[in-house]
């Protein structure tokens, strides 16, 4: 896509480390609207023990905050360079 004029920014992490689709203010950890999903998509728990606050703070800030930094950056030059823009999270 990138040979084609279109910008690209791809998530290359599994969800289970930390999923940067998902809203912060959800809470940190549990079902699939969480930063951290407790169980797998078979509803298997991931962990013995669930990862702490501190350790999902620390994935927060090593990986979900710099990815919806790039995004808002790559969003804002293409909103002024064409106005409008189009987020797709297809691959």
């Amino acid at each position: 896509m990138p040979g084609l004029g279109f910008t690209v920014l791809e998530n290359n992490l599994n969800r289970y480390l930390i999923d940067p689709n998902r809203d912060p203010n959800e809470g940190l950890t549990g079902d699939y609207y969480h930063l951290v999903y407790a169980k797998n998509t078979f509803g298997h728990a991931l962990y013995q023990t669930p990862p702490s606050s501190w350790k999902i703070n620390r994935r927060r800030d090593q990986f979900y905050q710099p990815y919806h930094q790039q995004l808002q950056k790559l969003l804002s030059i293409k909103k002024d360079t064409f106005r409008n823009c189009l987020v797709s999270f297809e691959k």
